[in-house]
């Protein structure tokens, strides 16, 4: 009886553990590749964001200007990139601008496929809609690629989106054996009509049809192999390909090997109890046959493979013992290791993660998520190959780890990327001793295969319970913060409760100025100016104004730089030009009376500036004898066609250029022989100090010599006192600004009283 007992036990407790054992591993392989097409997933979207949210995107998508598209959209982009396509598409869903680069092609092509005119409801046409990432996957014609696709949004991240970019990565059998060789298992994709798919067992092909995207299949119907499988379905919801992934069948083998020897060691035990040796035959071999049964059928259970079974005597159970710990070291560590590295993945450091997280928040203590990007890393991949790319990998993995505690953890990610967890930190100031210590590590090469190679990181942090109360909040801001550090130029940046407040406001602001424009809540103030010897005015600015529903007036200091930073400069400009142009001519002003414009200096960026000045300008010119447009020097400091042309545009329409906060900027004297200008303004801060600082009237003497001397109108501005006033009226200074002679005044007010 005891011998069927034990047979019983092998049959229906020891290769069932092992059968369940090897579900597990499965599981855990279809596992590292879904996390495996998370991390490329994941690397795309990082970089289209991180165009999507660049401010010169956003500015293309308002003046479509050549120069964005000969220095980015161009093949070398698509190349450098990895990318197969770029897509862009404005917010009416009109196709902006498409290319795709064949694998087979070293020339974008036009893509026919894509529509030019997005219907209603389309995924990619809803992301600028609903402000969402989307990212999956697409047929481009026959091709399939892998897609993300973000909101064009200015860098500080409100308002509403001008657009949707897309970008995509080819996903054929090229991309498919790169993930082979990152989960190593065999890898294959097959289409949906596959005669092999077709050929499935019905229970089979019906899990894969129902189940949800990307969830795994597992046929074991072959005893050498488990074929796991992954649909992948499209961003329209349709099936577009099936990745399959053929897992030995080791662990059955070795559970089948473990039967066999049990079954003859248990023979023996019946010639041996038959040979009067029952007690002996019990002592060495049917109590460790016990405890292996028990052993595995506790692992298989719970699956804990940090479980050993330890075994007395160097007997053949106890070798198959030994062997079995080592298999449940490989399982282990291939579900929670990256193979490259050696690092703990995401899964690991998730777990380690929240154990530090919670060790902190009793110690009231603080902890650092912090997310490690390589700069430069591609290059080193495209230059050397991808060997030498993962021992530049394993090297970074390294230098990481020699600098925090044993007690911390970093982990890969997968691609270039890395995160560490570290806790127990007093004050935020001693984090920042690790991220010196982090940034100065990338300063010296890193030797691999005898070669050195420079590759720097960006570091981003957050800090907990400043930035976020779990894993997933400070690793979203541990991300933010690294982007900040690579726009940057590298090196590290926290996050801060400070950065996500400013970040809100300026969301707020930006929605703010959008409801303005819309709401008609600007209007132009007109401050005079005056002749400096008899106080008599001869001229106006009009400074434009914003009516806050809570603040009341605010001047053009407050949301003008936020406006240019975000691109809506040209729509306050054109306003404030045809404004003005329409107020003046309803009065009727002196002959020479001069009225003042400012134009944004982000204006001399734009390739249609020319064009805008002449559309706006021909139509009121008539209603001002002398109009003047105030640019800044920092305007000009980068000569270009369109800068040239707007020029021309303005002698062709008799207009002076002002030359505004004179003095303080970067540009040559050489401007003033070749612009049309007519007229300086002294910046406000030369006069401020003007009856008290010598090195300030020796400016001012200078300014108003330069401008007699070129016959130029010169214009002090922001005169406030009387001794101010004194002082420009003695060196000759011709036309003054400020409040001292009146505050800017609503048009109105001001005409009625100076007209």
């Amino acid at each position: 009886m005891a011998v069927l007992g034990f047979g019983f036990v092998l049959l229906g407790v020891v290769l069932p553990g092992f059968q369940h054992l090897e579900q597990r591993h499965a599981e855990a392989s279809m596992s590292r590749l879904n996390n495996a097409l998370t991390g490329e997933l994941d690397e795309l979207e990082r970089l289209v964001v991180d165009w999507s949210y660049w401010d010169d995107s956003w500015v293309y998508m308002a003046d479509r200007n050549k120069a964005y598209e000969n220095s980015n959209l161009v093949d070398s982009t698509l190349e450098d990139a990895a990318l197969a396509m770029i897509w862009m598409v404005d917010a009416e869903g009109i196709t902006v601008w498409r290319r795709f680069l064949p694998r087979d092609s070293t020339r974008t092509v036009e893509v026919e496929i894509l529509p030019e005119t997005l219907p209603a409801g389309h995924p990619v046409r809803q992301v600028a809609l609903d402000q969402n990432i989307l990212r999956g996957f697409m047929m481009i014609g026959d091709r399939p690629v892998m897609l993300a696709a973000s909101p064009i949004l200015p860098s500080s991240g409100g308002g509403a989106a001008r657009g949707t970019l897309v970008f995509a990565r080819h996903f054929d059998a090229e991309q498919i054996q790169v993930l082979s060789e990152r989960i190593q298992y065999s890898l294959r994709g097959l289409s949906p009509g596959d005669a092999e798919l077709q050929s499935l067992p019905p229970a089979i092909a019906g899990q894969l049809a129902s189940l949800p995207a990307r969830s795994p299949v597992l046929d074991y119907g072959s005893p050498d192999h488990i074929e796991g499988m992954l649909r992948i379905d499209g961003i329209s919801g349709a099936p577009q390909l099936v990745l399959e992934s053929r897992i030995d069948r080791d662990i059955t083998r070795f559970g089948n090997e473990t039967v066999f020897y049990s079954a003859l060691l248990l023979l023996a035990a019946v010639v041996t109890a038959l040979g009067s040796g029952f007690l002996l035959s019990r002592r060495t071999i049917a109590r460790p046959v016990y405890l292996l049964t028990r052993h595995i059928e506790h692992i298989g259970e719970t699956g804990d493979l940090d479980a050993k079974i330890s075994l007395p005597g160097r007997n053949e159970l106890a070798r198959m013992a030994t062997a079995f710990n080592r298999m449940q070291e490989r399982l282990q560590k291939l579900t929670h290791f990256d193979p490259v590295t050696d690092l703990p993945n995401r899964v690991l450091f998730a777990d380690r993660a929240r154990q530090i997280i919670a060790k902190a928040r009793r110690e009231e203590r603080k902890a650092a998520i912090i997310f490690v990007d390589l700069d430069r890393f591609k290059n080193v991949n495209d230059t050397f190959g991808h060997e030498y790319g993962d021992a530049v990998l394993r090297g970074t993995a390294e230098r990481l780890t020699q600098r925090i505690r044993s007690s911390d953890t970093v982990a890969r990610f997968g691609g270039d990327e890395f995160a560490i967890v570290a806790g127990s930190f007093g004050l935020a100031a001693d984090v920042e001793i690790l991220a010196r210590s982090l940034r100065d590590g990338f300063e010296a090469p890193i030797t691999a295969d005898g070669r050195e190679s420079f590759v720097g990181g960006s570091i981003g942090l957050a800090l907990f319970p400043d930035d976020g109360d779990d894993v997933e909040t400070l690793l979203k801001n541990a991300d933010i913060a690294m982007y900040r550090a690579k726009a940057a130029g590298g090196g590290y940046e926290f996050f801060g409760i400070e950065a996500s407040q400013a970040v809100e406001q300026r969301h707020l602001l930006e929605n703010e100025l959008q409801q303005a424009v819309r709401g008609n809540e600007f209007d132009l103030f007109y401050q005079p100016q005056v002749r400096v010897d008899d106080r008599q005015i001869c001229g106006a600015e009009a400074l434009i104004r914003w009516r806050h529903p809570v603040d009341g007036w605010r001047t053009a200091s407050r949301f003008m730089p936020f406006a240019e930073e975000i691109g809506m400069f040209r729509r306050l400009d054109e306003w404030v030009l045809r404004r003005a142009l329409s107020q003046c001519g309803e009065v009727s002003l002196p002959p020479d009376f001069v009225v003042a414009l400012n134009l944004s200096s982000r204006e001399f960026e734009t390739e249609d500036l020319a064009d805008m000045l002449g559309q706006v300008l021909q139509a009121g010119r008539n209603a001002v004898p002398v109009l003047e447009l105030e640019i800044t020097e920092n305007a000009l400091v980068r000569p270009s066609p369109a800068n040239e042309a707007a020029i021309r545009m303005l002698r062709s329409l008799d207009i002076v250029v002002s030359l505004d906060d004179f003095g303080t900027g970067y540009s040559s004297l050489s401007y003033l022989k070749t612009l049309p200008v007519g007229a300086l303004k002294i910046d406000r801060t030369f006069v401020q100090d003007l009856p008290e600082n010598p090195e300030s009237q020796s400016i001012v003497r200078a300014i108003l010599s330069l401008g007699q001397s070129l016959s130029y109108r010169v214009v002090a501005e922001g005169v406030e006192t009387q001794a101010q006033h004194d002082i420009l009226k003695e060196f000759g200074c011709q036309i003054a600004q400020g409040n001292f002679y009146a505050e800017p005044e609503a048009p109105e007010v001001f005409f009625a009283r100076f007209c």
